[in-house]
């Protein structure tokens, strides 16, 4: 398995992987929505390709912070997805894996998630509040998770964060295929 930033020719196969992943569209319309955002960032869109095939995609895209006028160097991570015929064989887990790695190469400090956390907490995320760092929406306790990317790195940034445009349209619930199993 080889994992790379998407290309234009992967966008379909990326919108098909959401799709069969969610069992909607909702995940698809947010990719394309993030693309066209501000916020890409085209270094953190990953996929995950074997044999030729996009089997997995992930992406990371810039958060803002509320008070903040300059940049806080945050990222949400969101969507992750693998074709089903693919999961619980650690694709999603080297997608995510590299996906933190390229963003601590490219100077970010920290990545938030809205996701089930016996899954996301194998890779360092822990409640977003005792970073003090909050969620600016209503989610289940532990589901809002924060992960510093290095040694003090999220020091003396606190406050909600602002996620981008696109994400408003998103209905905020848990994870609706996420097991904690890969």
């Amino acid at each position: 398995m080889h994992v790379r930033p998407e290309t234009p020719e992967d966008a379909e196969a990326i919108r098909e992987i959401h799709r069969a992943a969610f069992l909607s569209d909702v995940e698809p319309t947010l990719v394309d929505a993030l693309r066209a955002h501000q916020a890409y960032v085209p270094e953190l869109s990953l996929v995950a390709e074997e044999d030729g095939e996009v089997i997995g995609h992930v992406m990371f895209t810039r958060l803002g912070l509320a008070g903040w006028e300059t940049d806080p160097l945050l990222l949400a991570l969101a969507p992750v997805a693998v074709h089903p015929d693919r999961q619980l064989r650690g694709v999603g887990s080297r997608l995510i894996r590299e996906g933190l790695a390229s963003a601590v190469a490219l100077g970010f400090k920290g990545v938030a998630v809205v996701g089930a956390p016996e899954y996301y907490n194998r890779f360092g995320f822990v409640p977003g509040e005792t970073l003090g760092v909050t969620c600016p929406f209503t989610v289940p306790e532990g589901v809002f998770g924060v992960v510093p990317l290095y040694a003090e790195s999220l020091e003396g940034i606190q406050g909600t964060v602002a996620y981008p445009a696109p994400f408003e349209a998103v209905s905020v619930e848990p994870p609706r295929r996420i097991s904690g199993r890969e």
